[in-house]
């Protein structure tokens, strides 16, 4: 396929590593404080409320897509093509 690139320690590396990243981004993102109607939140459950409301699903959605495709290897090819969308947020 076009701009198909041989499997490698290198990039498998690189696929696990971004996974792990993106995975503990969304759990930082319940212990992160917000700005909400311009006063800074610290409450953990305000926070957790908000992010649940906002970001979540969309980050569970990208990141989804990548641990299917490490963990089931070739049976979810295409999800990957997926993994392009974490550019947008």
């Amino acid at each position: 396929e076009f701009l198909e690139l041989p499997d490698s320690f290198a990039l498998s590396l690189m696929a696990w590593l971004v996974a792990v990243y993106w995975t503990a981004d969304i759990f930082a993102s319940f212990a992160t404080g917000q700005f909400i109607n311009g006063k800074i939140v610290l409450n953990p459950k305000k926070i957790a409320h908000r992010y649940l409301q906002t970001w979540f699903t969309f980050d569970v959605l990208i990141v989804l897509p990548d641990w299917l495709s490490l963990t089931l290897e070739d049976k979810f090819e295409f999800l990957t093509k997926f993994s392009l969308l974490r550019g947008v947020r």
